[in-house]
């Protein structure tokens, strides 16, 4: 039993880290083509971030996910800084009158230096409102 534990704990200190991570996500006015999407990205990294790609999805009433398209963006972002994105979701999508949960995580990262992070499969940068 012992060696067992010992390997859950050995698994827990390897935990991916999150360069950049979504500290809110909420809908806000009506756009002629949809809803408003808000993200607030904030970085964790020492290093200036050139682009990171977030997926979000949305949670229905019943807790099932459901994901959203589109090509959701960071552009450029200062190391250890803060800043809000803006994005158009269709009505289709996203009943602007329906209060939902909102799930978002970082998948992919490129620095401004040429080096790059990707999640693992494990979404440990994952944010739940």
């Amino acid at each position: 039993m012992k060696p067992l534990l010992l390997l859950v704990l050995a698994g827990a200190a390897f935990a991916q880290d999150c360069p950049v991570k979504v500290t809110d996500v909420f809908k806000s006015e009506i756009h002629t083509q949809g809803s408003l999407l808000n993200l607030t990205l904030q970085s964790t990294s020492d290093k200036e971030i050139k682009e990171a790609n977030f997926a979000v999805t949305v949670l229905d009433s019943a807790g099932q996910p459901h994901a959203l398209m589109g090509a959701f963006d960071s552009g450029k972002i200062k190391a250890g800084t803060k800043k809000r994105k803006r994005y158009v979701v269709g009505r289709e999508v996203l009943d602007p009158f329906t209060r939902v949960k909102f799930q978002a995580w970082t998948n992919e990262i490129t620095f401004s230096d040429g080096t790059t992070w990707k999640d693992d499969g494990s979404h440990a940068c994952v944010w739940t409102k």
